[in-house]
């Protein structure tokens, strides 16, 4: 059924030249069901959002100290909307989820922005509050067009999350997607890394602007710099492969270590590459070895699927065939196309002989 309903209303744009108007309006109503809210779940629920990297705004300058605590509560409890956002985050440190949310909603109802954001991470995570995702997107909105950067990251990913749905009935929809792009650029300008890492991904995915490399690569590298893990692997892989930038194995190295060091998982695998190839690096087994194990003790099924190898050759480490199941059974386990296979060879040659 929604194939078909795709089909009749790319049929009737193709028809009406581009003009929606000759669209059926119950057409329109079905669509409008797709609403903003909705989508804020899925992008909310998405692995582009990580609790740990759009932290509670507003740490106190003055500290959590009992002395600190009863300031704030004195002048919250006379209204004032920053004491009341400060007393929020105190009462968040302490895992008073309940109060922390209270303080939050009457200092946002104030039209705090940082208290909006932080309201929002609230009814995204379900601190406090009943989790309501739908009601986290309102309160990141309010947030952002006042100038919360985190809050403008946020309405970002909601934005392209449905935008990108849209596109899926209507080929030709840009109006979220350049939206969210617009969330990610102010956010962006404001120097916050993990816009600006986010931005670049547009770029080079083309999504909401004009592909374009080395733009993105210019983004990734204002996030880099900042130490953002992910962009310092990102741009590693432009250095990699060339995309975007002159292809460098010296340069990629220096960045996946960088975010490797930092424990960022994958370009823990990617580094351990390094050093499993001597690609920008000097060949060391035993060193790619090391860096494999980081990566996939956090679940990277790449690296899983690279130790799983290295146990079974013997590089870099003693030959063990049941280290080197139980890291291809990892593997295999979340989808890595090459570990099922080997899982499937060992199972009919008998893994216990070599």
């Amino acid at each position: 059924m929604a194939d078909l309903l795709r089909t009749f209303i790319s049929l009737m744009w193709f028809l009406s030249l581009g003009l929606p108007v000759l669209v059926p309006p119950m057409v329109y109503f079905m669509m409008e069901r797709e609403t903003p809210q909705k989508h804020a779940i899925e992008a909310l629920s998405s692995d582009r959002f990580d609790r740990r990297v759009f932290p509670i705004a507003g740490q106190t300058a003055d500290g959590n100290s009992a002395d600190a605590v009863g300031r704030y509560r004195m002048a919250a409890e006379q209204g004032n909307a920053e004491a009341q956002c400060n007393l929020g985050v105190c009462c968040l440190e302490k895992k008073d989820y309940a109060e922390a949310a209270q303080w939050f909603r009457k200092a946002a109802e104030q039209g705090n922005a940082r208290a909006q954001y932080n309201l929002s991470l609230c009814y995204a995570c379900g601190e406090g509050v009943k989790k309501d995702r739908a009601e986290a997107a309102q309160w990141f909105r309010k947030a952002a067009e006042q100038g919360s950067d985190e809050a403008q990251i946020m309405l970002g990913i909601t934005c392209l999350a449905y935008g990108a749905a849209k596109q899926k009935m209507w080929p030709w929809w840009t109006q979220d997607l350049n939206e969210g792009v617009m969330w990610y650029r102010k956010a962006a300008e404001q120097g916050n890394a993990w816009a600006q890492c986010l931005f670049g991904d547009c770029y080079a995915d083309g999504e909401g602007v004009k592909k374009d490399r080395a733009e993105a690569v210019k983004w990734y590298r204002k996030a880099a710099e900042q130490g953002n893990t992910r962009a310092q692997c990102k741009l590693g892989e432009c250095y990699d492969s060339g995309k975007g930038v002159k292809r460098d194995c010296v340069e990629a190295a220096k960045w996946y270590r960088k975010a490797a060091e930092q424990g960022y998982d994958r370009a823990q695998y990617l580094w351990g590459e390094c050093y499993d190839i001597g690609k920008g690096v000097k060949q060391d087994r035993a060193e790619a070895v090391k860096w494999y194990r980081k990566a996939a003790e956090q679940g990277n099924a790449g690296a899983q699927y690279k130790l799983g190898e290295c146990y079974a050759d013997g590089e870099g480490v003693k030959k063990d065939h049941a280290e080197a199941a139980k890291w291809f059974r990892k593997a295999a386990e979340q989808g890595n196309a090459k570990a099922k296979k080997m899982q499937e060879k060992w199972n009919q040659n008998s893994p216990g002989k070599e």
